[in-house]
């Protein structure tokens, strides 16, 4: 008897649980398993998920792909399939939209949410399905809602998607904490992500994970969110973002040149050219990709002259600039030959067209700033530069601009080299202070430092000299600077002390050893002092004798 009522039981579970309406039985075939790996391809969750049409959209929860690096679904027929890219996601109700690339079975999604109390299934992967009707319902942004579900799952059944007696699909199911009640999340706000634009792309959410974001329909929007791809450190990505734009833009440049760009940086100059000859079959602007080769043919001599590539001479840049000038007469076409004629060294021609380009629309710092480099090439004097690095900053404004602090530099770098060194400082003041006072480069320390050094601003060239060792800690010529300049202040002590810091990096540094010589013979320790000057002499430096005659 015992046998018979457990038996009996066991027939009730099995109709509660499959003895759903053959609509529900047949959504089961849009389910699958979802998986994600991170950065060593090791599985760090599982969850499952359903299209939502027949090309592959579908939605799952997004807890999976957090801090994943890739994933795959293993659809109804046991096929694994990569996930392509993400559409967007809502970390807060867990819930995201994704594209693989495949036909699909698509299930019949409701357009408009459920009541309490409505009959309910959670279908899984295969023949699983769970009887759980709608217990409450709870609205959120005004039109969608949040199911309160009247049974309890385990995880699972975690992504799999809820549906009526009719089959059509009402939310994505999510496990309830410590076993409590399962939700839903309505289908029409999982369905309801659709990249529209780059701040979607850059959302912090979407940006913690690597699997790549689907580009917005508009063409401007996708360009910027190609140029956020641009920004990763993982090349592999960059290029496949890149080849996505191509795939949804294929008849416009910018996916084909910044392929080419990514072949370029690795010196893959014979694939970047071949990327181009496709571009040239398939972009619809013809003068595009003749500047798009020019650019990349210009780049190659700037960042890789020594490498031989017989393809890629300036005049077959020059020539391709003038091919997209005669298609359409644009004045960046006209800036590109002039840019062009400048590293030919054709300095005078050059110059002549950046200062006709400078009295039209496209009139900038840049140009005034390129026309300056042409004068310092033909060795005019310097106020025949200096002026135009003026008319540069006139034009960029004197406050914060992006394209400002080039010209900044280039000036004070000119005032240093004619010898008016309190110009000199004044400008890289400014620069140090547009730029924020974040750390720059070593070098722009030393500079400034030399310079306050002959404007008698003795405390600020200290401090610079200490900026710069903050900067590069192991350069020892900076150490030999510092120590220098202690010397000269009669900081004895700390003269040695810098030039002890030298020596650990540079052994045989005569600078060093010179003033650490010095400065022991000052604080009366020429036993210690004379030795340092004996060995600098005998190593060739002939500044060591006057020393030792005044010290001995």
């Amino acid at each position: 008897m015992k046998r018979i009522i457990i038996y009996f039981l066991l027939i009730l579970s099995a109709v509660a649980t499959y003895a759903q309406p053959a609509a529900v039985q047949n959504v089961r075939k849009s389910v699958f398993q979802l998986k994600s790996y991170n950065a060593k391809g090791d599985i760090i969750a599982t969850a499952n998920g359903f299209f939502i049409n027949d090309n592959g959209d579908a939605v799952s929860l997004w807890t999976p792909f957090n801090g994943a690096h890739r994933a795959t679904i293993e659809d109804a027929d046991g096929n694994t399939h990569p996930v392509e890219t993400i559409y967007g996601a809502n970390e807060l109700y867990d819930v995201c939209k994704f594209h693989v690339n495949m036909k699909s079975r698509q299930p019949v999604l409701a357009s408009k949410p459920a009541s309490n109390g409505t009959k309910a299934w959670i279908v899984g992967k295969g023949s699983t399905a769970r009887n759980c009707g709608i217990k409450s319902t709870e609205s959120f942004f005004g039109k969608y809602c949040y199911y309160l579900l009247d049974c309890s799952i385990d995880q699972m059944l975690d992504g799999c998607p809820v549906v009526n007696q009719n089959g059509q699909v009402l939310g994505v199911a999510k496990s309830g904490v410590n076993h409590g009640s399962a939700t839903a999340i309505d289908i029409n706000f999982a369905t309801s992500f659709q990249m529209e634009n780059a701040i979607l792309a850059n959302d912090a959410t979407l940006r913690s994970t690597n699997i790549r974001i689907a580009y917005p329909d508009d063409k401007e929007q996708a360009l910027a969110v190609l140029l956020l791809a641009g920004q990763r450190s993982d090349s592999i990505t960059r290029i496949a973002y890149i080849k996505d734009f191509i795939g949804k833009f294929p008849s416009e440049i910018e996916g084909y040149s910044t392929l080419a760009e990514e072949e370029l940086k690795s010196q893959n100059f014979q694939r970047a050219d071949d990327i181009i000859k496709q571009a040239f079959a398939k972009v619809k602007n013809k003068d595009e990709v003749h500047a798009a080769l020019s650019k990349l043919i210009y780049q190659k001599h700037a960042y890789f002259p020594n490498q031989p590539f017989a393809e890629w001479t300036l005049d077959k840049a020059l020539e391709e600039a003038h091919a997209a000038y005669r298609i359409q007469p644009l004045l960046p076409y006209r800036h590109q030959e002039a840019q062009l004629l400048f590293a030919k060294g054709n300095y005078q021609t050059a110059y002549d067209k950046f200062m006709e380009l400078t009295k039209t629309e496209i009139r900038s710092g840049e140009l005034f700033y390129e026309a300056s480099q042409c004068k310092q090439a033909l060795q005019a004097p310097s106020t025949e530069y200096i002026a135009l690095l003026d008319s540069a900053i006139q034009v960029e404004g004197t406050t914060s601009g992006t394209y400002l602090p080039p010209y900044l530099l280039a000036r004070a770098d000119a005032w240093n080299q004619s010898g008016d060194y309190r110009k000199a400082v004044a400008d890289y003041n400014l620069y140090d202070s547009i730029m924020g006072g974040r750390p720059l480069i070593s070098d722009f320390y030393l500079v400034r430092s030399q310079c306050e050094m002959q404007i008698h601003q003795y405390q600020q060239a200290l401090n610079d000299i200490n900026r710069a060792i903050i900067v590069d800690r192991a350069n020892y010529l900076l150490w030999a600077q510092k120590a220098s300049l202690h010397l000269r202040f009669k900081q004895y002590e700390e003269a040695i002390r810098s030039a002890d810091a030298c020596l650990l990096i540079e052994e045989q540094n005569l600078d060093a050893l010179l003033i650490k010589g010095i400065a022991l013979c000052q604080t009366k320790r020429k036993k210690e002092g004379l030795p340092l000057l004996e060995r600098v002499r005998q190593l060739g430096d002939s500044r060591a004798d006057e020393y030792i005659k005044k010290f001995k």
